[in-house]
Order: structure tokens, then C-alpha cells, then sequence
């Protein structure tokens, strides 16, 4: 890029904040700034930079460079930042949250998620986003579940489940691992919820090891599932992998995850029918006496919502409110306020 683009005057990196805030000019380092806002009772907190691993279809690792964890008195002071300007949920971030800490030689992940349990209000919502499998452990969810403040949320992308696909991405984490991984999950709560993502159509990808994957999800039943079609980036291995999969196949296999998971996202969805759920409200139509909001099982922007008929109970953006839940659809729960 540099060849390209000689009248650039500066070049900065990913997480290299502080330079590119000489260069400008300011005086101030080692403040970081929060992730953009949204609404000002949800907020993202990124905890680290950057990624070690070498995913064979994946270019983030050249593009954000390695590892870089932000440091657990950052972290804490930002999170008690957040939830001082409003914030009733905080989602961290990070390309894998599972490895943060391991940079720094410094206690890892489920350190931090206590630390931040110890100094937040028992009310704030803690919710992780994005866990590399190949690095967590069966009992991570039970430590999890000890917290208050952690959602019983994991998004943690599995991306195949055929051995041989498995390897061809390079991903560590094998079928038999993921199996334990996340039958340790439902045995820790049958309630947990779990999303994941899976990707069609990579190379060497035949019917056998589509229909492995199929029958993986049936069997472990994911509440959210994100798919997406193998699409060769240039710099990555697998750009160079073949045998190819025609784009019309992996469409068409696409649609069938698709519609096995709206099968088994309903069935988990009716499990809440008649029970209650607190729901973090995020606007509402008193004229119409409706609200909506989410729930520990819906992350911002990527899960569904939960719609909530107030009626003639003030129901205000911001507000946890106690829901029990009437109806079931594959994304969305409708219920009404619990009295």
C-alpha cells in the first residue's frame, strides 16, 4: 500500500490510537474511546485488538495485526464509565475474547469477568460477543452462570462441524471438542442461550460433509445461527483450495441451514411460552400501549426482539421491565407486562 499510495504522509496500525494522537497533535495518551454510541443504556467495550489466529479463509489477522488486550484497570474504567453515563448493558467485544489476557502473561478472561462482576451494579448486564472455541473450557459456563451480572449469551462461531473441513480452515477446535463444548453448556443451563456461525460452500466442502454439519446443528439445537457463503478472499489460503463449490450449490445449502435453524430457533423460543423474562426496553408507542426490547437471549442488532404489550403501564426506553411471554415465532417472543 505504501508502493500505491506514496503521498500518504502517515501510515498507522490498528490499536496504535496514541500515535496517530501525536501526529495530530494532542497532548493526552492512553485514554481509549469508547466503541460508537447507540443508545445509551446498551454499549459495546472492546477489551482487545487484534488476532493470533490463522483461520485459512480469514484476513483479519493481517489487517488488525496480533493480540493486543487492554489492560484490566482499562477496562474496569471504562466499563464504570459506561454505566455511569446510563448504560444497563455493556456487550464486550473483541475479534476473540476467549484468548484476551494471554498477550499481557497476565490472568486471562474469566479473571476479568470477575473483576467486573466485583465493581459493577448486580443489575448491569454483562454479555459476550464473539468466543473462539478451540479456547474455551466445559467448565467456562459454569463460571459464567456464578456471576450475576454475566447474560447466560455466548456467541461462539463454530464456522463447520466435518472434521476434514475443519482441518482444511485450520480451525483447532474438532467436532468431538464442540459436542462437549456445548453439551456442557446445556447441562450447565438448559436455558443457555447459544449462537453461532457456520459458512457453506468452502472448498473440498461434498454432500457428506454438508450433511455432517447439518446434523450437528440438529443435534445441539443453537438459539441464533448466522450463515454465510465461502467467498475466496485474495491473500488467504484457502483463495487457493479446491476442489470449488459451485455458487448455485452453496446458495442452495445455505437456504437449507436456514430453514432447519427457523425449525429449531422456534422450538427454543417456545420453551419461554408462560414464563417470565426481564426484558431491557428500547422504544415504545404508549399510544399504541407497545414496547419492544430484548431479553438475556437477544444480542443488539443480530438476535431478534421481544415485543411487549404495556397497555396502559408506562413502559420508557432504558427501563427492565418483567415480561411473561404469550407468543412464540422462530426470531421474536410477544408477551405482556408481568404484574
Amino acid at each position: 500500500m505504501r508502493r500505491e499510495l506514496p503521498w500518504v504522509d502517515s501510515w498507522w496500525g490498528a490499536g496504535e490510537g496514541d500515535a496517530l494522537a501525536r501526529t495530530l497533535g494532542a497532548q493526552e495518551e492512553g485514554k481509549r474511546d469508547p466503541l460508537p454510541e447507540g443508545p445509551p443504556w446498551s454499549r459495546y467495550l472492546k477489551i482487545a485488538e487484534g488476532c493470533d489466529h490463522r483461520c485459512s479463509y480469514c484476513l483479519i489477522p493481517a489487517l488488525r495485526g496480533p493480540l493486543q488486550s487492554a489492560s484490566p484497570k482499562e477496562i474496569l474504567r471504562d466499563a464504570e464509565r459506561l454505566v455511569a453515563s446510563g448504560a444497563r448493558e455493556i456487550c464486550l467485544v473483541a475479534q476473540d475474547l476467549a484468548v484476551y489476557g494471554e498477550d499481557r502473561g497476565e490472568a486471562g478472561l474469566e479473571s476479568l469477568l470477575k473483576d467486573l462482576s466485583r465493581e459493577l451494579p448486580r443489575d448491569v448486564w454483562v454479555r459476550l460477543l464473539y468466543l473462539h472455541p478451540s479456547h474455551l473450557k466445559e467448565s467456562f459456563w459454569e463460571h459464567m452462570l456464578s456471576l450475576p451480572q454475566l447474560l447466560p449469551y455466548a456467541d461462539v462461531p463454530i464456522q463447520h462441524a466435518d472434521e476434514r473441513i475443519l482441518e482444511a480452515m485450520n480451525r483447532p477446535a474438532r467436532t468431538e471438542e464442540l459436542r462437549r463444548l456445548f453439551l456442557a453448556a446445556r447441562r450447565a443451563s438448559p436455558d443457555f442461550a447459544l449462537r453461532t456461525t457456520v459458512m457453506v460452500g468452502f472448498p473440498g466442502e461434498d454432500r457428506r460433509a454438508f450433511e455432517t454439519l447439518r446434523d450437528f446443528l440438529e443435534e445441539i439445537s443453537f438459539d441464533r445461527l448466522g450463515s454465510f457463503v465461502f467467498s475466496p478472499e485474495e491473500g488467504t489460503a484457502a483463495a487457493a483450495l479446491l476442489p470449488s463449490v459451485s455458487r448455485r450449490t452453496a446458495d442452495r445449502r445455505q437456504e437449507r441451514i436456514m430453514a432447519l435453524q427457523e425449525r429449531l430457533s422456534l422450538a427454543r423460543q417456545e420453551r419461554w411460552v408462560g414464563r417470565t423474562l426481564a426484558v431491557l426496553v428500547e422504544s415504545a408507542d404508549p399510544d399504541e400501549g407497545l414496547a419492544w426490547g430484548r431479553s438475556f437471549r437477544e444480542a443488539p442488532e443480530v438476535d431478534g426482539e421481544v415485543e411487549i404489550r404495556s397497555g396502559s403501564i408506562p413502559v420508557t426506553p432504558g427501563q427492565v421491565v418483567s415480561v411473561r411471554v404469550l407468543e412464540a415465532h422462530p426470531h421474536d417472543l410477544v408477551g405482556e407486562v408481568a404484574s
